[in-house]
């Protein structure tokens, strides 16, 4: 049930921004950051219909969410924001039961999942792929620097990354743009208003990936090579949760990647004396895409559910809300905590 306090802040700003929150179409499809200022501003936490959740914009608010695992779970951090019909269910019983991931389990799941991937994202391992990394980013860049232009992405941002993940998972290169078009599909299945028809096509994709890494899996079993998936073999995480985790870690181990090279290369160029002064001094690399990851992030929200009442900005909620932390927003925050 929803506080007193909840109430009397719904009064002062009836009707309240949940209405007007859009982020599917235009103008706020392209520019959530104007919105987002104003609710700071005005409601900085809000009810919407659309995602049937509340939406949190502040930084101090979102910060005090994410430090709090216990009030506020992971478990439905990749829930649909859509039903799926049953059409849809069915495709997706063709394949593993999506049971936990590393993003949407907590305290001692979340360990067990994340345990046997510690020594393989190892730092010093991270970093023994650097040449091989820089080794592929120059052939990309040779593909087209005669050319005289590029797209950008989809000669070099996507390619990039996606291929060193598969790369060091042991994914066959072969497979490259099945993987693309799978995972551009799973993510559009899980946080897009699809048609029934294209819910269908991408549930298909998410199947069809699912089974692509259990053949995978089933090849390192019985011929081990130096990859990822062969050395997570002797951990204990069943098929089925080496399916879901391996999927998403090959869906988010490329696509936040690939959009944050792209999205600060394109901040670069529409201030061209910072991209002259970051080609001038190297050194102001790391700098400038810690600010591409704060002004433009790659990821823009994550959800949380609270586990007991809570209450948030002068907004008390019960058990089991669902809370769209909005990171954009936050990353903007005019007054950080």
């Amino acid at each position: 049930m929803i506080g007193q306090d909840s109430i009397q802040t719904e009064k002062k700003t009836c009707p309240h921004l949940g209405q007007e929150f859009q982020p599917f179409v235009q103008p706020q499809l392209d520019d959530p950051y104007s919105f987002f200022q104003r609710a700071r501003e005005e409601e900085p936490i809000f009810h919407s219909p659309i995602l049937n959740g509340y939406v949190l914009t502040r930084y101090e608010d979102i910060l005090n969410v994410l430090k709090d695992p216990t009030k506020f779970s992971s478990a439905d951090n990749l829930k649909p924001i859509v039903t799926f019909t049953p059409e849809v269910i069915g495709v997706l019983r063709q394949g593993f039961p999506f049971v936990a991931d590393l993003v949407n389990s907590d305290g001692d799941l979340h360990k067990r999942l994340r345990a046997p991937f510690v020594k393989v994202f190892a730092p010093e391992r991270l970093q023994a792929l650097e040449d091989s990394i820089r080794a592929i980013a120059n052939r990309l860049v040779d593909n087209f620097i005669n050319d005289g232009q590029a797209d950008i992405v989809s000669q070099f941002t996507y390619p990039l990354p996606l291929e060193v993940i598969l790369t060091m998972y042991g994914v066959p290169l072969e497979m490259m743009a099945n993987i693309k078009k799978w995972c551009l599909d799973m993510t559009a299945l899980l946080s897009s208003q699809l048609t029934p028809e294209s819910q269908l096509e991408c549930a298909r994709s998410f199947v069809a990936m699912q089974h692509a890494v259990a053949g995978l899996i089933e090849q390192r079993r019985q011929a081990p090579q130096n990859d990822l998936i062969s050395n997570i073999q002797d951990s204990d995480l069943s098929l089925n949760e080496q399916v879901i985790v391996l999927c998403g870690l090959i869906l988010a181990g490329h696509k936040t990647t690939s959009h944050l090279i792209a999205s600060a290369i394109k901040l670069l160029l529409e201030q061209p004396q910072l991209w002259q002064a970051v080609g001038d001094i190297p050194s102001l690399i790391p700098a400038a895409v810690e600010e591409a990851l704060r002004y433009d992030a790659p990821v823009p929200a994550m959800i949380r559910t609270t586990t007991e009442e809570v209450s948030i900005a002068g907004v008390t909620l019960p058990p089991g809300t669902q809370l769209f932390l909005m990171y954009g927003s936050a990353n903007r925050d005019e007054n950080p905590a």
